[in-house]
C-alpha cells in the first residue's frame, strides 16, 4: 500500500499595505470597484470600448507605461452623487487588518471640478490578492 503525503501550503497575509503606484481622478468605473484582471476591467468601466483600449486609456490617465495584472490591482473609489459640485475624494490611508486591505478615504469640499456632480479616485496599487474593503463604505451611485 502506498501512502501519499499532502503538503498544505498556507500563505500569511501581508502585514504591510501595498504601495500606491499612481492615482487619477478621471472616472473609470462609475462606482467603487476592485479590478485585478482584464475581465474585471471589462465589467467595471464606463465605456463600450474594447478592454485593451480601456486598459491603454487607464494607463495614460494614471501616467504609467502600462498595467500588469500580475503586479497591479486597480481600486476605484466612488461615493455616489455629491452633495454639492466641486467636491473630491482623497485617499487617507491603506491598512491591512485581519488579512483584508482597508481603503480609508474621505470627501474634500474642494478639489473637484466646479460642475462635477460625481467624484471618483482611481488607484493603481501593487498587487493585493486578499479582500479589499472601503472605509467608509461608498454609497450606491445615485444614493447621496
Amino acid at each position: 500500500m502506498f501512502a501519499i503525503a499532502l503538503a498544505v501550503c498556507t500563505f500569511a497575509p501581508p502585514k504591510d499595505p501595498p504601495k500606491v503606484v499612481a492615482q487619477s481622478t478621471v472616472p473609470l468605473s462609475g462606482g467603487s470597484a476592485v479590478i485585478r484582471n482584464d475581465r474585471d476591467l471589462g465589467l467595471n468601466n464606463l465605456s463600450n470600448a474594447p478592454t485593451a483600449k480601456v486598459k491603454t486609456r487607464l494607463a495614460s490617465n494614471l501616467k504609467v507605461a502600462g498595467i500588469d495584472w500580475d503586479k497591479h490591482t486597480v481600486v476605484c473609489i466612488n461615493g455616489g452623487k455629491l452633495k454639492k459640485a466641486g467636491m473630491s475624494i482623497e485617499l487617507k490611508a491603506l491598512e491591512v487588518k485581519d488579512g483584508k486591505l482597508v481603503v480609508h478615504w474621505k470627501y474634500n469640499e474642494t478639489g473637484g471640478k466646479p460642475d462635477q456632480l460625481y467624484a471618483e479616485l482611481v488607484l493603481l496599487l501593487e498587487r493585493f490578492d486578499g479582500e479589499i474593503v472601503f472605509d467608509p463604505v461608498p454609497t450606491a451611485q445615485n444614493d447621496k
